[in-house]
């Protein structure tokens, strides 16, 4: 049998008429492309507005002109898109808000297979992609749908297939969507289900960027990586990729090449199992830097609380009681920080303080907010020496006091919290030295 290529297309990469042909073009280029997964339409520039944001205000206004004037705009985006068979578009007044917006990937599959001709065939998302009556993925049940779709594959091998991405169907058939992104969950569900051969990611950037280039100038694309390096740097804030896609196909190993539609014969990032076999294709040790903001540290201070047993469980009692998750949790002899996303502080910190007061009359606790994250990350700096010197010297030498620093028991990232107002440098800093050298 043919090898199988999942193929998932971004929004940006079908906004319009000619970015959905380069889309059909990559797709008929390669024949293993057997099943396509695609996002609603997106972005045309940077004053437009992406289909499922206007399926969103669609269903949050209740003025009938202005619902049938949001219609009409969807109607002639699409109708751009495919000018010569556009697909029809009907939005019910009674539809849930979960169907509702997903119609934009509903009817983008529907164009996109009318455009790649009569071996295409759209397949609705609600037909494969099921949940259980609490919203997780009922694995029974959907392994069992593409369990039918391959045998459709096999027993007609010149047929191919479109899926919408982001939505499935509840047990009483109603639609439940996946979290904004989740057409990458979609897809990577789809290529683990149909044990595919590689997962495509079509976007509009050459593949993951070694940081943000909203914090760095110019980073530079990083064209392999692991699992592990992914999942730490979508943890850290980078956003080209949405982490919950990973586990389906990491769990059958299959590689993630994540490309650009613009630019179909670049490099891209191809994410695999494992780097370690491959560690001297990289110059640097460092395989990139993310970042996040908004975070406030908890620090507790006492004499003698390494030799008080349970005390950092008595604290962190305190934190699950308000349901507060840890970020990091840096200590001392004497004192521990609690690194945690200020917003699951907000209206708890009075309370928090005196608790631990509470316990613990002579612990000194400060709160200090206004920090941002940044996690460097890299499977070459496990065991190197020198790593964590050239990385605080180029902070030193950019005059930014490290608040907070924490790195991981496999020592392949290290975290440092700075002064928010001190973020963009910093990156800028630790990219320069660890990275664009």
């Amino acid at each position: 049998m043919m090898k199988i290529t999942v193929a998932k297309f971004g929004g940006s990469s079908l906004a319009d008429h000619a970015q959905t042909l380069k889309a059909c073009d990559i797709i008929h280029s390669d024949p293993c492309r057997q099943v396509i997964v695609v996002s609603a339409p997106g972005k045309r520039n940077v004053k437009d507005t992406k289909i499922t944001d206007l399926l969103i205000h669609w269903t949050n206004t209740i003025d009938p002109q202005e619902k049938q004037a949001i219609q009409n705009i969807i109607s002639a985006r699409f109708q751009e898109i495919n000018p010569e068979n556009p697909t029809e578009i009907s939005l019910h007044l009674k539809g849930k808000f979960d169907e509702t917006i997903s119609r934009g990937e509903y009817y983008m599959a529907q164009t996109i297979a009318t455009i790649l001709g009569t071996n295409w065939e759209f397949v609705d998302a609600a037909s494969l992609i099921f949940f259980d009556m609490y919203g997780h993925i009922d694995q029974a049940r959907t392994t069992h749908a593409f369990n039918l779709l391959r045998q459709k594959m096999k027993s007609n091998a010149q047929k191919k297939y479109v899926i919408p991405g982001f939505y499935g169907s509840m047990p009483d058939k109603s639609i439940k969507t996946l979290p904004r992104s989740g057409s990458d969950v979609t897809g990577a569900i789809v290529a683990s289900c149909l044990d595919a051969d590689l997962y495509e990611n079509w976007t509009d950037t050459n593949g993951i960027a070694s940081a943000d280039p909203r914090l760095v100038n110019n980073p530079s694309t990083v064209h392999l990586l692991s699992y592990q390096e992914l999942r730490f740097l979508t943890w850290g804030g980078a956003t080209v990729f949405h982490f919950d896609a990973v586990k389906p196909v990491k769990d059958k190993n299959i590689p993630i090449q994540v490309m650009n539609t613009n630019n179909p014969t670049g490099q891209g990032t191809l994410i695999v199992p494992d780097t370690s076999k491959n560690l001297n294709y990289r110059k640097s040790w460092i395989t990139g830097i993310a970042a996040k903001k908004d975070f406030s540290e908890i620090r507790i201070s006492m004499d003698g609380m390494n030799e008080q047993v349970g005390f950092i469980q008595k604290i962190l009692t305190i934190f699950q009681y308000h349901g507060i998750s840890i970020e990091h949790m840096p200590t001392g002899i004497d004192d521990i920080s609690l690194i945690v996303s200020s917003h699951q502080l907000l209206g708890k910190i009075e309370e928090i303080r005196s608790k631990i007061k509470e316990w613990e009359p002579t612990a000194n606790v400060e709160i200090h907010q206004n920090l941002s994250l940044i996690t460097i990350v890299g499977q070459k700096m496990k065991g190197k020496s020198g790593v964590l010197a050239r990385i605080t010297s180029s902070l030193e030498n950019a005059e930014i006091n490290i608040e907070t620093i924490n790195q991981s028991a496999r020592q392949t990232t290290i975290t440092i919290g700075v002064k928010q107002l001190l973020l963009k440098k910093a990156m800028q800093a630790i990219y320069d030295c660890c990275i664009a050298e």
